[in-house]
């Protein structure tokens, strides 16, 4: 188990997900930057648990972590868990 999950709770939590909408207001080169924005977050949300995993991995060299930590730290700040 890595990152408190392991391979078969991910692959559950994959699989679980809905599909997320596609519309040419939310992605793409001609998208507006707050349905962009909005449409990352949601995204992030979802795939979270899994690049932490990734990002966990030990064969990740230390000085890669450091821009992944960077990342997920950056989408964090940008897009909060949404409050219950």
């Amino acid at each position: 188990m890595i990152s408190g999950h392991t391979f078969e709770s991910l692959d559950e939590h994959v699989a679980a997900l809905p599909p997320l909408p596609a519309t040419p207001s939310t992605t793409g080169v001609d998208a507006e930057p707050k349905a962009a924005a909005l449409n990352l977050c949601e995204v992030w949300r979802r795939a979270r648990p899994i690049a932490l995993f990734l990002f966990s991995l030990p064969f990740i060299p230390s000085r890669w972590r450091v821009w992944l930590e960077l990342i997920v730290e950056s989408l964090d700040a940008t897009c909060p868990a949404p409050q219950p």
